[in-house]
C-alpha cells in the first residue's frame, strides 16, 4: 500500500486528527481535517516524546499508510481503550508527528511558529508518559496515594519526557494538563501536590514541572533550557520561542543551517539585551541598568555547546559575541533618543524637568513622570550586515594564519563585517593555547 501524501496547508491553517479502529481489520485509522485560524478550543493537543524513531508502526490516513514512532502508536492504542468509540466527544486531536508534514521544511517552519497558539488554545493537553509497567504503577500510586509515593514521584520525574526542549512551552502554555500512563490518568495538579509533600525529591524536579506562563526573556529561556534534549539541535532555539515576547520572535526556518540559526540567536539576544525601553512607550519608576553582559555571553556560549559546535570553535566564540555586543551597543546608543517629563529625584536634589536625554546612561536614581524612547535603528543586522564562521578546511593556510605564524596551523575563525571592515576571531586547536585572537582586515 502506498504512503500517504499530504495536501499543502495555507499559512492560516492547521490539521486536526480523528482516530478510530477499522471495524474489520482493527487497524488504526486516522482522518485529517484542515482548520483555519482561529481554530477555537474544541480539540486536545498531545505532548509526548517521539522516542526511538525506529522501528515504526503503520496507521492508515485516508486509506494510505503512514509510519509513526512506537511511542505514538502506543498512545493511540491507549487512547482508543479510553475512548472505545473513537475520538472523544470534543472530537479532534492535534499531534505534531501526523498533523505536520515533517518532510516539508517550509510547512514545518510555518507550523512550528504557531505551536504556542496551538497549545494555548487547546481545551486540554494530554501528557503521554508511555505504558511501561513501572511508569504506570508510579502514576497509579501518585493518583491514589498508594505505597511509597516519594519513589513514585521520582520515577515519573525521571521519564525522558521531562528533559525535552519542546515540552517546556507545551506545559507552560497549556490551560489544562492531564498525565496519561497506560490506562491511568493523573491530573497535573496531583503531581504537583505529590511533589510538594516529598521534599526529599525536590532536587530532582525538572524546572518545567512548575514552569508557568509569564514574561520571559529569550536569554532567560536559553539559560534554563538549552540543555534539554531534542532530535534537531536547531530546536534548542525554536522550541523555546513560544515562551518569549512577540517582538523577540525569530522567524522559524528549517531550511537554514545550524550555524545560521545560532547566529539568529546571537542577534536576537543582543537586541533583547539592549532593549532597555520599548519603543514609543511610557515608563514610570526606577531607571536601572537591567543588563549583565557576562550573563548574556555565558548563555550564548552555552547554547553553542548545547548545539554541538566543536570545542575549538567555541574558543573563538566568546570574543566574537563580545565584539558584536560592543559594536551594536555603541550604534544603539547613537540611534535612540529619550525624553521625559515630570519630577526628577536623585540623591542630591529634586527638580522639575522637561527635556531630552540623548545618553541613556544619565545618572538618575529614581524618576517620577513619564519617559518616551524612540529607536531608529534597532536591529543587529542593520549594524552588522554579515557574519559567519569560516572553517580552515575551506580556506588556504595563508588565509587563516596570523602574520607571525608562517609555519603555524590553519584555524577556523568567526567573522563579521561592520562599516566596510571585516573582523576575525581565530579559533585555536584544542591542543593549543586556549586563547582567541582578533584581527581586522
Amino acid at each position: 500500500m502506498s504512503q500517504y501524501t499530504y495536501a499543502p496547508l495555507a499559512d492560516s491553517q492547521i490539521r486536526f486528527l480523528r482516530i478510530q479502529r477499522h471495524a474489520a481489520t482493527l487497524q488504526l485509522v486516522c482522518d485529517l481535517e484542515r482548520v483555519v485560524v482561529p481554530f477555537g478550543d474544541g480539540y486536545t493537543a498531545l505532548s509526548y516524546t517521539w522516542g526511538d524513531l525506529t522501528p515504526t508502526r503503520s496507521v492508515l490516513i485516508e486509506g494510505r499508510n503512514h509510519d509513526v514512532p512506537q511511542n505514538l502508536f502506543d498512545f493511540f492504542q491507549a487512547y482508543l481503550v479510553a475512548h472505545p468509540g473513537g475520538s472523544s466527544p470534543n472530537g479532534n486531536l492535534w499531534v505534531d508527528q501526523i498533523c505536520i508534514n515533517q518532510l516539508d521544511h517550509d510547512e514545518r517552519s510555518q507550523q512550528v511558529s504557531m505551536m504556542d497558539k496551538i497549545f494555548r488554545s487547546a481545551s486540554k493537553v494530554l501528557v503521554w508518559l508511555g505504558c511501561e509497567p513501572a511508569m504506570v504503577e508510579a502514576a497509579r500510586q501518585v493518583r491514589y496515594g498508594d505505597g511509597d509515593t516519594s519513589n513514585a514521584v521520582a520515577t515519573l520525574l525521571h521519564h525522558p519526557y521531562f528533559s525535552r526542549v519542546w515540552i517546556v512551552q507545551e506545559v507552560a502554555l497549556a490551560r489544562k494538563k492531564v498525565i496519561v500512563c497506560g490506562d491511568v490518568q493523573l491530573e497535573w495538579s496531583d503531581l504537583l501536590d505529590a511533589v510538594a509533600k516529598h521534599f526529599d525529591v525536590l532536587d530532582r524536579i525538572p524546572a518545567v514541572v512548575h514552569e508557568k506562563e509569564h514574561y520571559r526573556t529569550l536569554e532567560m529561556c536559553l539559560y534554563k533550557y538549552c540543555w534539554n534534549d531534542c532530535h534537531d539541535p536547531r530546536d534548542k532555539l525554536y522550541g523555546l520561542l513560544g515562551l518569549t515576547a512577540e517582538r523577540w520572535r525569530i522567524n522559524v526556518n528549517y531550511n537554514k543551517s545550524l550555524l545560521e540559526v545560532y547566529l539568529d540567536a546571537v542577534c536576537a539576544v543582543c537586541e533583547e539585551l539592549f532593549d532597555i525601553l520599548d519603543p514609543d512607550c511610557f515608563y514610570d519608576g526606577y531607571i536601572e541598568s537591567p543588563v549583565n553582559l557576562e550573563n548574556y555571553r555565558t548563555t550564548l556560549l552555552a547554547l553553542g555547546v548545547a548545539m554541538g559546535f566543536p570545542k575549538n570553535q567555541l574558543m573563538g566564540l566568546g570574543p566574537f559575541i563580545e565584539a558584536i555586543q560592543v559594536v551594536y551597543h555603541s550604534t544603539y546608543l547613537r540611534n535612540i533618543s529619550f525624553s521625559f517629563t515630570g519630577l526628577l529625584h536623585s540623591k542630591e536634589r529634586e527638580q522639575d524637568c522637561a527635556y531630552d536625554v540623548t545618553h541613556p546612561k544619565a545618572n538618575i536614581a529614581v524618576r517620577w513622570g513619564s519617559i518616551i524612547a524612540t529607536r531608529r535603528n534597532p536591529f543587529v543586522r542593520d549594524v552588522i550586515p554579515r557574519m559567519g564562521l569560516q572553517t580552515a578546511s575551506a580556506l588556504s593556510q595563508d588565509d587563516v594564519r596570523g602574520e607571525d605564524d608562517e609555519a603555524g596551523p590553519a584555524w577556523d575563525r568567526w567573522w563579521f563585517e561592520h562599516n566596510g571592515r571585516t573582523q576575525y576571531f581565530i579559533c585555536p586547536h584544542t591542543d593549543e593555547v586556549a586563547l582567541s585572537r582578533s584581527t581586522e582586515f
